[in-house]
């Protein structure tokens, strides 16, 4: 009896100890955007919270399913899955920012997340939105933009995120940068400034693609690491437009950051100097308050003085030149008249969809009207010309047509790059062949002989034709292995698809950014994996694209099929993983944007001497170097020059490489379009988007801007290096003088 008063307690607290271990710890979970809206085609920036309050410490994984769909999510609307490894909670809430990729997405306007929490030991937590809902969980919701408009998002960082309290000096800059600001009659586009708190801003410049411009307000300066401010310059470096607003005292670590990224925009004799309080001095005494300079692919601009720039940015001249200047707006593109529509802003809307059209006294002329294009598309739209003095003239009484027709161009939501379908078809295996007919029909007869007069004749003589029941399908089955096995053979590749890698450089040889597309193709279904640092991840050119996608998804939803959504691993976009499962023969093409690769290897040809590329001479020296390494080194060497939309060859290689022409000639130096935002904006920062909307590096309208390309191409990958040149005025004169003869002068390789 004693044993068993001192066993049955015991048991007691047993089972109570296992049944509290087997009771899943209280945990729940916040997921919600860094701001109202998100920037269209990049990163999401999202604020995380787990909240625990456990006395233990609970570690493991958190998983999170994001799916294009509202509050319903199928496994069919799931675009990407990650994991986020390594979480410690310590009886405490854990807060962090996540950046989840810039995935295709639909004109929903909606992410549905769906979220587990995997212990190290014990199973899986689903987190709910609500948590009161657990059976089953409420998705967390997060509201983005629609692919079928476009926003443009400025971040706006201060010491500290805003108080109840109105920040005048905060808003005012914040209304007066952004592209609104020019009093543009906007369609289906939304502007918007997310404020941050310079606590809160990342290091790395890969989280800064969320945005189109980053300002600084006044003090914020200072409070930044040197990582903050490395990471800062590497962004602007790529690609990035940064607005300085400095009124205060700055330290000589500071000042040297201003002077490194506004060298290229201060005169001669103009340096960034200090008085003795520590705040900033001109030394042009000339000079106002507002610098602005290009820093290789991007764009700075510095606010010094709170008077000065004050009473500049109320001239709206100086305004509208310093927005277009941080929003890299085209040189050719021209604001509206403020007092009513004139004829030059009517001959603005029309060169969007001709873009030869002239104005003359007679009116707006359009010089190719009645061309095959021309007049399909003039049919389109419902425009009717009249002829006079042997020339078309867009009929006055249509105006107001032109004016509705406003809406047509002004759909400025991202539009996939004419890269990505050549993409798609150049670096696929070059092995793969279709089937041909012959052998298809040659199947066909000998299945229609097999079932037919030999099937007849042969069992007739065995006196078997009671068997053709059993020997009809065995032969089907027999012909369909053989059919099978031909397509294997023709449509199966010893090799996967090729790569096309994008590195652009800045002065001194500086890596500035690298853009890869890969294609995955397989006979048989499998699982690549890859290893990413410090760079975007997704998938580009599929039936997803936001061209074919909206098209398909508001006509007829089942046609769209999607491939297979990536999985990521670790700690995106820092250092994770990534698993790409590929159908058989189903070719898949990953995007990934890197800043500062390492370990490129460049072309031996001296890229620092601008007249290389701009002078017959120089480019006749260029064209030699680079026949030279396609003989000394590996793989091919081909190169133009891309100046004012106009392409100056070098070589164009041989027939081993002749694969890669098409491709590297779709490569973009600048947009040259009249269509959505390409006919306002030149160049868009750095976003990683499927898109590559990002990879224009200079404006095709501006004479003082041109591009030198060099392609080294191997068996299945082409490397493709770019280099920007601003030009000075003798060197836009040399280039004139230059550019005419270039293509018969320099001729290349045909």
């Amino acid at each position: 009896m004693r044993m068993k008063a001192i066993l049955l307690p015991v048991a007691v607290f047993a089972l109570a100890s296992a049944s509290l271990c087997a009771q899943q710890p209280r945990l729940g979970m916040k997921l919600e955007l860094m701001s109202i809206r998100t920037r269209s085609g990049a990163p999401v920036p999202v604020r995380l919270r787990l909240e625990y309050n456990e006395p233990t410490y609970l570690e493991g994984d958190l998983e999170l399913r994001v799916y294009d769909a509202l509050e319903y999510p199928d496994e069919d609307d799931r675009i990407a899955t990650i994991h986020r490894e390594g979480i410690v909670l310590a009886g405490a809430d854990y807060e962090t920012i996540l950046l989840l990729p810039p995935l295709t997405t639909s004109d929903m306007r909606n992410w549905a997340v769906r979220a587990w929490f995997r212990p190290v030991n014990g199973d899986r937590i689903e987190l709910s939105s609500v948590p009161e809902i657990r059976e089953p969980a409420e998705p967390f919701d997060l509201l983005l933009t629609s692919s079928l408009e476009r926003c443009f998002l400025m971040c706006s960082v201060g010491e500290q995120l805003p108080a109840a309290q109105i920040d005048p000096e905060r808003d005012y800059l914040e209304g007066r940068l952004l592209l609104e600001s020019l009093g543009e009659d906007w369609n289906r586009t939304v502007h918007h400034c997310a404020q941050w708190a310079v606590r809160e801003f990342s290091e790395d410049p890969i989280t800064h693609c969320a945005f189109d411009v980053i300002l600084l307000q006044s003090g914020v300066l200072r409070k930044m690491t040197d990582g903050q401010l490395q990471g800062l310059r590497t962004w602007v470096l790529a690609g990035g437009s940064l607005c300085i607003c400095q009124r205060q005292a700055v330290s000589p670590r500071e000042l040297q950051f201003l002077r490194d990224l506004l060298r290229d925009g201060l005169e001669q004799d103009t340096d960034l100097l200090l008085d003795d309080e520590g705040k900033l001095l001109v030394g042009d005494p000339n000079q106002t308050g507002i610098f602005m300079a290009r820093r290789e692919l991007g764009r700075v601009v510095l606010l010094a003085a709170e008077q000065d720039y004050r009473e500049q940015l109320a001239d709206a001249d100086v305004s509208a030149s310093v927005v277009r200047f941080l929003w890299k707006v085209r040189q050719d593109y021209q604001l509206a008249a403020a007092g009513g529509e004139s004829q030059r802003a009517l001959l603005r809307d029309v060169r969007r969809f001709f873009s030869d059209a002239e104005i003359d006294e007679n009116g707006i002329r359009v010089v190719d009207a009645f061309n095959g294009r021309s007049l399909v598309r003039s049919g389109q739209l419902g425009l009717s010309f009249q002829l006079i003095n042997g020339n078309y003239y867009l009929n006055m009484d249509q105006l107001p047509t032109v004016r509705q027709l406003r809406q047509h161009w002004q759909l400025l939501w991202p539009r996939e790059s004419e890269l990505l379908r050549t993409a798609e078809r150049d670096l696929l295996p070059r092995d793969i062949r279709m089937v041909p007919i012959s052998v298809i029909a040659l199947i066909m007869l000998g299945y229609v002989l097999a079932v037919g007069p030999l099937d007849y004749l042969v069992l007739g003589r065995l006196r078997c034709r009671r068997y053709t029941w059993f020997v009809f399908p065995i032969v089907t089955a027999l012909f369909t292995a053989i059919t099978v096995l031909v397509a294997q053979s023709y449509l199966s590749s010893e090799d996967t698809g090729g790569e096309l890698v994008i590195t652009d450089l800045g002065e001194n040889s500086q890596l500035l950014r690298q853009t890869r597309l890969q294609t995955l193709f397989y006979g048989g279904g499998t699982t690549v994996t890859g290893d990413y640092r410090r760079s975007l991840l997704v998938q580009a050119g599929n039936a997803s694209s936001i061209d074919d996608f909206t098209s398909q998804r508001m006509t007829t939803p089942s046609l769209v099929v999607r491939d297979q959504p990536l999985i990521y691993r670790g700690n995106p976009p820092q250092s994770f993983s990534a698993d790409q499962s590929v159908r058989q023969w189903s070719p898949v093409t990953l995007r990934s944007l890197t800043f500062s690769p390492a370990a490129v290897q460049l072309p031996p040809i001296p890229w620092d001497d601008t007249a290389l590329a701009l002078t017959a001479a120089g480019r006749t020296r260029l064209r030699e170097l680079l026949l030279n390494a396609s003989m000394t080194e590996p793989g091919e060497y081909l190169g133009f020059v891309d100046w004012k939309g106009e392409r100056i060859w070098l070589t164009r290689g041989t027939e081993d490489s002749l694969w890669a022409s098409s491709l590297i000639e779709a490569i973009p130096a600048g947009i040259d379009s009249q269509i959505g935002a390409s006919a306002i904006i030149a160049q868009f920062s750095p976003q990683g988007g499927a898109t590559l909307e990002d990879l224009s590096m200079v404006d095709p309208s501006a004479p003082s801007e041109c591009v030198l390309v060099v392609a080294r191409v191997l068996r299945q990958s082409a490397h493709v290096f770019r280099r920007k040149y601003s030009l000075g005025a003798e060197l836009q004169g040399m280039g004139n003088a230059a550019g005419a003869a270039a293509p018969e002068s320099d001729g290349g390789d045909e």
